[in-house]
């Protein structure tokens, strides 16, 4: 599945322009790749409810953390380029990236907090052995 996206993310850079939709399309494909690593994760090995609320807990985990990674890495290179060069330009580029940040980074670290919480409490309460009497069928 990461392999069909990977092969779609490269086609829509190669035939999409920079325009809004192409970027709309790109961050559609990256979020389906980060999300797709919740099921190698903990949540799975849970065969009751409990693994469909871990597992649940697990993609918004992700995607904050893809957010923030995603967010947090062009932000330190202008940060670093500011300092490097000196300028002006580079200096005022800087600050609008800490400005754009300031509102995403805040509430990506919110949400891993929060579903970090509830991953950490399926995998000490849940994850010693006891999970929940409902059992899923397929």
């Amino acid at each position: 599945m990461r392999g069909g996206l990977l092969v779609a993310s490269i086609a829509v850079a190669l035939v999409g322009s920079p325009r809004t939709a192409t970027w709309v399309a790109q961050a559609i494909l990256g979020a389906l790749v980060v999300a797709s690593f919740t099921w190698v994760g903990h949540g799975i090995y849970d065969s009751c409810l409990s693994g469909i609320l871990h597992t649940g807990a697990d993609v918004p985990h992700l995607l904050a953390a893809g957010v923030w990674i995603g967010a947090f890495v062009p932000l330190r290179v202008l940060i670093m380029r500011s300092l490097k060069t000196r300028s002006e330009g580079d200096a005022y580029a800087a600050l609008e990236g800490l400005e754009r940040f300031s509102g995403i980074g805040p509430a990506a670290v919110s949400i891993l907090f929060a579903t970090g919480l509830i991953n950490s409490w399926f995998l000490v309460a849940i994850g010693n052995g006891e999970c929940c009497s409902q059992r899923i069928t397929a």
